[in-house]
């Protein structure tokens, strides 16, 4: 089975995007999500879109400063609407991840990715 929606094959991307940044995925340690809030204060002047469900979803509610939109689990034209019109993708995973969909969407929908990386355990 094919992860990604063959409708996003179809979409265009708007270029340079509207300023704003997306997280897209669980809600969990992992996934890097305690980063976002900090993130987020720090880029004061930019909205960051938070699609995805999880454990941290109370906390991430309860520590969002205003610029964090946080639109839950969404799919389709939906997503693919907010991926078009962001200006960057940010995936702060701090664990290994084999083949993250959220980096084959993100360049489905022409958007770079900031990613952390990995460091390995000395």
């Amino acid at each position: 089975p094919n992860p990604v929606d063959q409708a996003m094959l179809k979409i265009k991307p708007k270029p340079f995007g509207d300023g704003s940044v997306v997280f897209l995925g669980r809600l969990v340690w992992q996934k890097g999500v305690y980063i976002l809030p900090r993130l987020a204060k720090l880029l004061n002047h930019v909205i960051f879109h938070v699609i995805g469900e999880g454990p941290l979803k109370e906390w991430l509610l309860e520590n969002k400063p205003r610029n964090i939109v946080y639109h839950g689990l969404i799919i389709g034209n939906e997503k693919f609407k907010l991926l078009k019109n962001a200006s960057v993708v940010i995936v702060p995973s701090i664990c290994y991840e084999m083949w993250a969909y959220t980096v084959t969407e993100s360049f489905i929908a022409a958007k770079p990715v900031v990613a952390l990386a990995v460091q390995k355990n000395r």
